[in-house]
């Protein structure tokens, strides 16, 4: 299955390896991201993501701009991109519907719960749910209406992690000692001047020009 599914979107878009699912995640959700995304939806290496992201501005299918923060490159698609993108989701849905054919209705709701039970499974977080879902069409998984089994898993991941990082940082603050505070420094009484060094002049007066820097 993985294997039509992946020459279905090289022949929608003219572009092989990792090329059509860069193309249908930019598409999808992750349009205007930063380049290090676009690595983490398609399991690249840095310099992988961006030879990637040159052959795609040389056919003409995306372009770079400025990022989030004014210091890093954002990647979206042009019109021509997002031509090609949606011609790689309709022949991934094709691809799929010939090799699901096969089941009637009740076997293919079986296989839907039980895909989207493992799809859960595999999803830690954030990162997990942007390279699984890097060919999905969230209007048919149901993302956008709360029903995607990797939009569930990825929220309650990030949620659960959150939690169990505010629980470290007050497990933290209580365990500090009581009045483990850094004591404050006295203050000194008005006319007690630290005492002359040696051969220095009563009275704290200041060192000779030729010391402090002046004219000798």
């Amino acid at each position: 299955m993985a294997e039509r599914i992946a020459a279905a979107g090289e022949a929608a878009s003219g572009q092989s390896a990792a090329a059509p699912a860069a193309l249908s995640a930019l598409h999808e959700y992750a349009g205007g991201s930063p380049v290090d995304t676009l690595r983490a939806i398609t399991g690249l290496t840095p310099s992988g993501t961006v030879r990637l992201v040159d052959r795609l501005e040389a056919a003409g299918l995306a372009q770079r701009g400025p990022g989030p923060d004014g210091r890093t490159l954002s990647v979206g698609l042009t019109a021509a991109g997002t031509a090609a993108a949606q011609r790689i989701r309709d022949a991934r849905a094709a691809a799929l519907g010939e090799v699901l054919g096969v089941l009637d209705g009740e076997e293919a709701e079986s296989l839907a719960d039980l895909a989207g039970r493992l799809l859960a499974g595999m999803t830690g977080g954030r990162a997990d749910a942007w390279r699984i879902c890097r060919l999905c069409d969230p209007a048919a998984c149901g993302h956008f209406d709360g029903r995607c089994p990797v939009t569930i898993a990825a929220r309650a991941a990030e949620t659960a992690r959150a939690a169990e990082a505010a629980r470290a940082a007050e497990a933290a603050r209580a365990a500090e000692p009581a009045g483990t505070a850094e004591p404050a420094r006295s203050v000194e009484p008005a006319g007690t001047a630290q005492p002359a060094r040696a051969g220095e002049p009563a009275g704290g007066s200041s060192p000779p020009a030729h010391l402090a820097g002046g004219a000798g």
